[in-house]
């Protein structure tokens, strides 16, 4: 009974304190035959404040005890929060590869714009207290296998962000200079109410290519980066480096506490409607996440997604293209009509 409690207060919240609107919202999603009560979108270990206290959850773990945080202005790693990058806190023969951080990327009015037309769409339930509205293929990464039948292209709305985003990346000294044609946009809204977060995770590297690019709106947050509990050459390499920050900074006092990858994770502040770009090592070896501490108020997360080498298709002729290059060229004839609709809406979602 508690844990029912206390999700009534938290859709009370969500709410803006409407108990009928939160209490039609139980109802609507009630389960046949059951006694539960289904509030959100999270499976397996996944959990939110609208399921219940009893479900652990990967979110809630304390940061090591080596937090490094990320300069936005010179790419490197440093130890104290008040850095700035003509102080010597800064360690300037160590960097973070495969994060770039723009400021400002849109201005107030063309955020405005964003939300008003993102909120005009209807929103799904989604994980850890998540909502997510999709606009791309349906992907089974497990069985590899891709479907297009509903997806009709990215929104009309996004088409000035593209083409900026390519401005940008071509043009840009510390980015790749290869243009960057989107299959996916998925917007995250992020809610504190809902104790929203996401948790470490590499994203798919079969479908999706080398570029991760999100448009952070509503509020500021910090993007925490960390090394998987693996003994690969690649997280061995990235583990030193960063470990020999900390024997610069304290010595051999380190090397008793310091001995796993897991003991460091480095954070990367993300200003409202700032742009950040992973890729390199960033986006293929390193975990990142969004900490349910982090999210203190309504955060949405605009991610476009491009194809991997595999799917791209030939410059030239199809003809002796591949099957998987094939699809790409539909993917990306679709996502350029930019006339999509949100993808595999449940009916219900209208009513959130």
């Amino acid at each position: 009974m508690t844990g029912f409690v206390t999700s009534i207060r938290a859709l009370c919240s969500i709410f803006e304190g409407e108990v009928d609107g939160a209490l039609l919202y139980l109802i609507l999603f009630q389960t046949s035959g059951a006694n539960r009560v289904q509030l959100c979108g999270c499976k397996g270990v996944r959990s939110c404040t609208l399921c219940g206290d009893a479900k652990s959850t990967a979110c809630e773990i304390p940061l090591p005890v080596f937090t490094l945080n990320f300069c936005n202005h010179c790419d490197h790693v440093f130890l104290d929060k008040t850095h700035t990058c003509c102080r010597s806190e800064c360690i300037k023969d160590v960097k973070f590869n495969g994060v770039c951080i723009l400021a400002n990327f849109v201005n107030e009015e063309e955020e405005s714009f964003l939300l008003n037309a993102i909120d005009r769409n209807p929103w799904v339930l989604s994980q850890s207290g998540r909502r997510k509205q999709d606009y791309g293929p349906r992907v089974n990464f497990k069985r590899r296998r891709v479907a297009y039948d509903r997806f009709t292209g990215l929104p009309a709305y996004c088409r000035f962000l593209v083409d900026r985003i390519n401005q940008t990346v071509l043009n840009h000294p510390r980015l790749q200079h290869s243009a960057f044609h989107p299959v996916e946009l998925c917007n995250l809204e992020y809610n504190p109410e809902r104790g929203a977060c996401i948790v470490p995770h590499l994203d798919d590297v079969w479908l999706w290519g080398d570029r991760l690019i999100t448009l952070n709106l509503c509020s500021s947050t910090v993007l925490t980066f960390s090394l998987p509990d693996n003994e690969s050459p690649q997280v061995a390499e990235e583990f030193k480096r960063v470990r020999s920050i900390l024997d610069l900074k304290h010595g051999v006092q380190v090397f008793s506490i310091f001995q796993r990858p897991t003991d460091v994770a480095v954070r990367v502040s993300l200003d409202r409607r700032s742009l950040v770009i992973v890729d390199g090592p960033a986006r293929y070896i390193w975990f990142h996440a969004i900490l349910r501490s982090d999210i203190q108020s309504r955060r949405i997360a605009m991610t476009f997604r491009e194809l991997s080498q595999g799917f791209l298709p030939p410059n030239e002729s199809d003809e002796d293209a591949a099957e998987d290059q094939l699809l790409g060229r539909k993917l990306l004839d679709i996502a350029q009509t930019y006339q999509g609709a949100v993808c595999s809406v449940d009916q219900n979602a209208q009513l959130l």
